[in-house]
């Protein structure tokens, strides 16, 4: 690959994505390929067909090989919520006496920390870490230690485990395809770090992410995570139920989903009126947005358990945010969603043109961590 470029794969839970290119002025992105193709998708933490996934990974690949100007042999993988665990714990390293703290120092407490406190679950892999906080003495905190000076190096640590299930099907597509080098990151660790700013991850917050398949939750603190959690429902969920409730196909559904506004309060027999080919659909307003409540009901019902599993580490109050592919772009929503939660949601996106959509963070939130992290290792 180009020196300064790096290609990533996001693999959510309807479709998979390849994104190749650059960093652009100002924290932009230049983007050289991108292929999004649809799959089969996952839920529970399982590929719904393992095989036909490994190919249509390897088309990918091929396909962004023919756009990109250069071969793929390095891929950042970002691995979903479901697939991930994690794994929290406090641990210290003294020194003899004052020191600059180095890097190698931060890597010698992760190291440490892991080998006695964590260990490895059967059918899990250690893939990356991070922390919440470090502290030095004096109980100064920080999050970058690296250069400081100090008597000792206390962390709050964070270690991200992925599912062998996932790993062997997507290492097995990678090297099929003629990629050497895999790197894997969790999603959602990759968009609470591009979504928020530093001082905005000093207090603890909530980000949901809602897909067609899935719908992730994040309680992060710092550059950690205190709470992962996840759930196979989303906005396909919805579309389903539009299209056996309402009886219409569920190309229809899909249409119709993009109409919706749930906010709307309807004169009587107010119709949603679309095309969708050559045929020509109408829909109550009033029945097609029961049905679109009752789904979010069990939606926030979902998000609430997650919340208050969640919030067994912390009591503070916190901020929540929303985003993903799934009902951003439905108006009202969001709105319903806090209503049925008691508790005010914003909508995230990354801030970037044209590009900058809910629909797009987790996409792109791979695509910055790999960027940062080409960066990083460019300068050792």
């Amino acid at each position: 690959m180009a020196k300064d470029s790096v290609a990533v794969l996001n693999v959510n839970s309807k479709i998979i994505q390849l994104i190749a290119g650059k960093r652009g002025l100002n924290k932009t992105f230049i983007v050289e390929s991108w292929v999004n193709q649809p799959y089969d998708g996952f839920g529970s933490a399982k590929f719904f067909v393992e095989d036909k996934t490994r190919e249509l990974i390897k088309n990918v690949i091929k396909k962004a090989n023919a756009e990109f100007n250069g071969k793929i042999d390095e891929l950042y993988v970002g691995v979903p919520s479901e697939f991930v665990t994690i794994k929290r714990c406090r641990y210290q390293l003294s020194f003899k006496k004052r020191k600059r703290i180095t890097h190698d120092d931060v890597q010698q407490l992760y190291e440490l920390a892991y080998s006695e406190n964590t260990g490895e679950p059967a059918k899990y892999r250690h893939i990356t870490h991070s922390a919440v906080g470090f502290e030095l003495s004096d109980s100064r905190r920080t999050s970058s230690p690296a250069g400081a000076v100090s008597d000792y190096l206390k962390g709050e640590l964070v270690y991200y485990l992925a599912s062998l299930d996932f790993l062997n099907t997507v290492d097995k597509a990678l090297k099929e395809a003629g990629v050497a080098k895999p790197f894997y990151y969790p999603v959602q660790l990759a968009e609470v770090i591009y979504l928020f700013e530093p001082y905005e991850r000093d207090r603890p917050g909530i980000l949901i992410d809602v897909d067609q398949i899935s719908t992730s939750l994040s309680l992060y603190l710092g550059d950690g995570m205190l709470y992962m959690g996840a759930v196979s429902l989303g906005s396909g969920d919805l579309e389903v139920e539009l299209s056996r409730q309402l009886s219409i196909p569920y190309s229809a559904a899909c249409v119709l989903k993009k109409m919706l506004n749930i906010s709307f309060n309807p004169y009587e027999r107010a119709t949603y009126d679309f095309e969708v080919g050559s045929k020509l659909y109408s829909v109550l307003v009033s029945d097609t947005n029961e049905i679109v409540k009752n789904f979010l009901d069990e939606l926030s019902h979902r998000i609430h358990i997650m919340i208050a599993e969640g919030q067994r580490f912390r009591n503070d109050n916190i901020r929540i945010s929303l985003t993903g592919s799934g009902i951003c772009d439905i108006r009202g929503a969001k709105d319903y969603i806090s209503s049925r939660l008691g508790h005010v949601l914003d909508i995230v996106a990354p801030k970037v043109p044209v590009l900058g959509k809910p629909y797009n963070s987790a996409a792109l939130s791979l695509f910055n961590m790999a960027l940062e992290q080409k960066h990083t290792e460019s300068k050792k």
